[in-house]
């Protein structure tokens, strides 16, 4: 992958991440920021558009056979998402000990630790059927259960024709992901094709890279609903009003990623890009555990430490970055416990089939 697209893609990864962080923010806290407070779920979109880059990438240069690309799909996800739950598990229930009717008070909170929601949750099944499962406070998890399933779904096709069973578990995820999960596939296949024309030229891309912006805001003040992809899929107009607006979204967030390559090599952005690589590269390398692990994380912080000005408010997003990256040296660093773990044990069976 190009150097320059590489680094922006990670300095968008962190900045999508702290939108999300920032939008939960506003539920909790005094921190409302306008226009940033309410793009929670606009920034997971650009997660999709995202992800479906990176696996075209890593499918076509990396991971050439099936067992590389599930194997390293289970260890990115296993290695954050099975610590995500069980912090959720533990720092929840430490905040329904001594404030239950915080936890109570706000939507966004599901009072289901049950070992079905667990394991649904573990085999991303949790938004399948149309449902919408939450363990405790940790709400995104569900953006997993939509991301798993595209990484199923594309390996399915990509592979098949040397394991021909693939067919089978693509139509039997098509089967469980129906409408809700599959109707937002394109955002994550704009990605695909992204990456696919990445190599295309065109002349004027610095200055449609600049145009994205005006478009991004454009985009988020037209007429059309807002209905937060998560939601059970209701067959009506509104429902289809909101497939349009993130549609109109990801093409945009597609539009900047094919052409920031040529704004940055175009403009003196290039050096101050550059320049700034190690901190973006290592802000992102936290991203995963930030986005999993900073919802149940700040319900804790402010159940026990209610803040009531912009400053303390401030304090509990730090704190709750602050830990939520310490989380991340443990577990999603690569170097971490269960990373380390999952390849070993990967490994190992790896060498059994092989043999």
């Amino acid at each position: 992958m190009n150097k320059l697209t590489s680094i922006y893609l990670d300095l968008i990864r962190f900045t999508a991440a702290l939108v999300v962080v920032l939008s939960h923010a506003a539920g909790f806290t005094s921190l409302k920021i306008p226009i940033i407070s309410g793009l929670g779920t606009e920034a997971v979109v650009v997660f999709f558009v995202l992800s479906g880059y990176v696996i075209a990438y890593v499918s076509s240069n990396k991971e050439n056979n099936y067992i590389a690309f599930f194997k390293a799909r289970a260890i990115r996800i296993y290695s954050v998402l099975v610590p995500a739950v069980l912090i959720t598990l533990i720092f929840d229930h430490i905040g329904l000990k001594y404030n239950p009717s915080y936890y109570f008070s706000h939507s966004n909170f599901h009072y289901d630790y049950s070992i079905f929601t667990f394991i649904k949750l573990n085999f991303f099944l949790g938004e399948g059927f149309n449902q919408h499962l939450v363990f405790g406070s940790n709400e995104p998890i569900w953006s997993i259960g939509f991301e798993c399933i595209y990484y199923i779904l594309f390996g399915s096709l990509l592979f098949c024709r040397k394991k021909p069973i693939l067919i089978l578990i693509f139509f039997i995820f098509i089967f469980i992901s129906l409408p809700k999960v599959i109707v937002y596939f394109p955002l994550w296949l704009m990605g695909v094709v992204v990456y696919k024309i990445s190599n295309v030229n065109f002349k004027y891309s610095h200055f449609l890279f600049i145009l994205t912006f005006p478009l991004f805001y454009l985009a988020i003040k037209l007429p059309l609903a807002h209905v937060p992809m998560y939601k059970p899929f209701v067959w009506n107009l509104h429902q289809f009003s909101s497939i349009v607006y993130f549609y109109l979204f990801s093409l945009v967030v597609s539009i900047n990623i094919f052409t920031a390559r040529a704004f940055f090599e175009f403009t003196g952005f290039k050096k101050i890009l550059t320049s700034c690589e190690y901190y973006i590269r290592y802000l992102s390398g936290k991203t995963f555990t930030l986005y999993l692990m900073h919802l149940p994380v700040m319900m804790l912080i402010c159940s026990l430490y209610y803040p009531k000005t912009i400053i303390s408010s401030l304090f509990v997003v730090v704190i709750t970055i602050v830990i939520t990256f310490f989380f991340s040296y443990l577990f999603e660093n690569k170097k971490g416990i269960l990373f380390t773990f999952g390849r070993y044990f990967s490994s190992k069976i790896s060498g059994v089939y092989k043999s």
